[in-house]
């Protein structure tokens, strides 16, 4: 009797084996399926393998927004989130405003606030913002740009990324109707075409705004 249990035993162990390896196998092509069937998935609804900045800027799914009381729209990835932010002029604090939209590591935002009274009229005031503008950003302006004929004038030129930050920033500056707009993209990879998209959506007339030209 002792010896038959001991094969039963035995046969029992043998078939749990097999069945938990049968199990494991089952699991295993059920997982290989599900990723082959992902991978499928994302090559059909994204078939050039692209970030979602990189989509932005080939006509994605544009969110015009208005930015407060100054009647310009730009052209957001997604709608963006509201917030404040504190602008360090040389002789004053100025509280703007914010809209920013964050895209997996990227970000692309714009902040705007009123022109003091006191810099009216300043010589080169374009440059003096970019100065303090980076200068918030935790450096300095590399490969400074004039936009002097376009329409506002603009300056572009992008900030390197701090210690501990990912993605470098993208910057162009434009004043109209007494604000000054400051639109930044933040990302390590198409940053400056993200850029130009983003500054491209920039509209003062919502009766003509149009989506963004690739």
């Amino acid at each position: 009797m002792v010896g038959g249990a001991r094969v039963k035993a035995k046969r029992s162990t043998r078939n749990l084996a097999k069945t938990l390896l049968g199990v494991a196998v089952i699991l295993a092509i059920a997982v290989l399926a599900g990723t082959a069937a992902y991978s499928t998935l994302s090559s059909i609804l994204n078939p050039n393998h692209q970030t979602r900045l990189q989509r932005y800027t080939s006509r994605g799914n544009d969110v015009l927004v208005t930015l407060g009381v100054t009647g310009v729209q730009v052209a957001f990835p997604s709608e963006p989130t509201i917030s404040t932010e504190e602008v360090h002029l040389f002789f004053a604090t100025v509280k703007s405003q914010r809209r920013i939209s964050v895209i997996d590591d990227d970000a692309v935002e714009a902040v705007w606030y009123k022109l003091p009274d006191v810099l009216r009229g300043q010589d080169d005031l374009l440059r003096t913002l970019g100065t303090v503008t980076a200068s918030d950003l935790r450096g300095v302006m590399k490969d400074v740009d004039v936009h002097a004929e376009s329409r506002p004038p603009a300056l572009q030129f992008w900030v390197p990324a701090p210690a501990g930050q990912k993605g470098d920033y993208h910057v162009r500056i434009m004043i109209h109707d007494n604000y000054v707009f400051v639109l930044r993209v933040r990302a390590s990879v198409d940053g400056p075409r993200a850029l130009n998209y983003f500054a491209n959506s920039f509209c003062t007339d919502k009766a003509t705004c149009l989506a963004p030209k690739a």
